[in-house]
């Protein structure tokens, strides 16, 4: 589904680091294609579905009424909006962060938490994203991911660079524990349903494995989801003032920046997800 047009704009990138803000024009078909894509991975069969089931003693069931089944039962009920950890919120930035990633920079993801999380009301646990991405060499692209709705200016939220559990401090960690990361992509690798996918990951862990750095690149990659009226310069923290804190990483920093405040935006998703389970 189209979201619409996306205003695109720079914010200081310089090679190999980049900076970007991204702002739909048109809200509601935005949220509905997010909506729609979460939905179709909250319900999605590891196999293809049968045109349908013929269930002893009950009848013969369409595909079109078990995709219904599914998207009503693995949907999870949207949570209080001012609890940080919502899955709400969670969901929202986690399946925004994949569209944008695959659809701006080809990014290959063979594992979503969205999709593959243990708990259907909480949010997945890991590294948010692990994609690959194809040119001179094999990239690796490390992504955290991050809603916020502080009123932060003239800083980056805490979710940036001061929380425990913030971006600088995951991302450091992935880069200094690089044998916990590389366990991360192997793990990832297995999960793939896409042989090209798999192969790509497998690759890209051996190359690290073994240091071969000339073989495979390493992306720092953040998505912070941000209500328009909180945004300021300062979003990018310690990612775009102190790049060479991620070595041998380059950052990439995206923020989604959407009209509307929390309660707007989170109303609007809750009814764009109930319309994509009607029409799953």
């Amino acid at each position: 589904m189209q979201w619409g047009e996306i205003i695109r704009t720079d914010s200081g990138s310089v090679e190999p680091h980049l900076y970007g803000t991204y702002k739909p024009t048109e809200m509601p078909l935005w949220l509905n294609a997010v909506a729609s894509e979460y939905v179709q991975l909250r319900s999605e069969c590891t196999i293809d579905l049968p045109d349908s089931i013929d269930v002893a003693g009950i009848g013969i069931f369409d595909v079109s009424l078990i995709k219904s089944k599914l998207a009503e039962k693995l949907v999870p009920p949207s949570t209080a909006t001012n609890n940080p950890l919502s899955v709400t919120r969670s969901d929202l930035s986690e399946t925004a962060a994949y569209m944008l990633l695959e659809r701006e920079f080809g990014t290959r993801i063979a594992y979503k938490l969205v999709r593959d999380r243990e708990l259907i009301q909480l949010p997945g646990r890991g590294i948010d994203a692990i994609g690959i991405e194809d040119g001179q060499k094999l990239l690796i692209i490390l992504c955290e991911i991050k809603f916020s709705d502080e009123a932060s200016a003239p800083k980056a939220p805490q979710v940036v660079d001061t929380s425990k559990d913030g971006m600088r401090s995951q991302h450091r960690g992935h880069l200094s524990e690089i044998s916990v990361t590389v366990a991360k992509i192997w793990d990832c690798a297995r999960r793939a349903k896409n042989g090209e996918i798999q192969q790509s990951l497998m690759a890209a862990a051996l190359y690290l494995e073994n240091g071969m750095l000339d073989h495979v690149g390493i992306v720092s990659c953040c998505v912070l989801v941000r209500p328009e009226e909180r945004h300021c310069v300062e979003d990018f923290g310690s990612f775009k003032n102190n790049p060479t804190d991620y070595q041998p990483a380059s950052v990439r920093f995206l923020v989604w920046l959407l009209p509307g405040n929390l309660n707007e935006i989170l109303n609007g998703w809750e009814i764009a997800v109930k319309s994509a389970q009607g029409g799953a």
